[in-house]
């Protein structure tokens, strides 16, 4: 083709709108804390704000989280995010940071084990009120990890922590301006859940701190057809509400701890209602773990 041929036809697609290179893909949104659920903290029966392990992710020393040292085997929480984590680094602060004496009174950790669905490791910390950073090779991948106090430093009923960053790509993925606060009821339903037979669940719900919820729907039967939802999640008393893909949902909640087949601690979330559209199969008892 002649070069003035080719110069017309260029001019046409600029004044015809023609796109003739693709711009840049929009870029995911950065993977932020979504929930995190613990199972018995200090105090957690009388005042469960006080000590609650959503208080580590906030970012300020002066807000901790505590656990009984006389049962280390309870001092365990579950972190997730709203997709693969990929975080390199921990930011801590050890102990009970509120003060100098809060912080001899209580016990520090000395220990603390991190596990994924495919990957434990071990974290050794500092007996020392400074922020302390632990490198993590391999990084966390994982959507949800979770966190156990294996050994402490010192003596007192409690052992403590002041905050426990996760850090991906130089970033915090919590803080003070977004983290799990305690809002009774709300904070206890928080989490991925799912529901179906034992090791081969088919529908899974994931409520987060900020409102927002995913649903899917994984059937074992290959002839059926899976679906997900996205929407927003409310809790009004022991009403939740479930908008998005359709009409909402309006189910009454009950949660519950309990103990599963091996006698282990297990939580979980029943949701009673009726609603038409896809949403007629969330309705379920649902638990914890896989």
């Amino acid at each position: 083709m002649a070069a003035r041929g080719k110069q017309v036809l260029a001019l046409f697609a600029l004044t015809a709108g023609v796109l003739l290179w693709p711009g840049p893909a929009r870029a995911a949104p950065p993977v932020k804390v979504a929930w995190i659920r613990g199972e018995a903290w200090a105090q957690s029966d009388k005042a469960p704000a006080r000590f609650y392990p959503g208080n580590l992710l906030d970012g300020k020393a002066q807000t901790v989280a505590c656990f009984a040292t006389d049962s280390l085997a309870e001092s365990t929480f579950t972190v997730g995010f709203t997709g693969k984590a990929q975080a390199r680094e921990l930011r801590l602060v050890n102990g009970d940071g509120r003060s100098p004496a809060a912080f001899g009174k209580s016990a520090r950790v000395a220990k603390l084990i991190l596990l994924e669905p495919e990957y434990q490791r071990e974290v050794q910390l500092e007996d020392d009120k400074k922020k302390q950073v632990v490198r993590l090779d391999p990084p966390i991948t994982a959507d949800q990890v979770t966190l156990r106090i294996a050994e402490v430093h010192g003596e007192g009923e409690m052992v403590c922590l002041s905050d426990l960053i996760f850090v991906a790509r130089g970033k915090p993925l919590s803080g003070a301006a977004s983290y799990p606060k305690w809002k009774g009821l709300a904070s206890k339903i928080q989490g991925a859940w799912v529901a179906g037979p034992a090791g081969a669940a088919e529908k899974f719900l994931t409520l987060r701190h900020d409102g927002s919820y995913r649903f899917v729907l994984r059937p074992n039967d290959p002839d059926l057809k899976g679906f997900a939802i996205n929407g927003r999640w409310t809790l009004v008393g022991q009403k939740l509400t479930l908008s998005g893909g359709g009409p909402p949902l309006a189910a009454r909640v009950k949660h519950a701890l309990v103990e599963d087949d091996m006698g282990e601690p297990m939580q979980t979330l029943t949701l009673k209602g009726r609603v038409a559209g896809k949403k007629t199969i969330v309705p379920d008892q649902y638990r914890d773990r896989f």
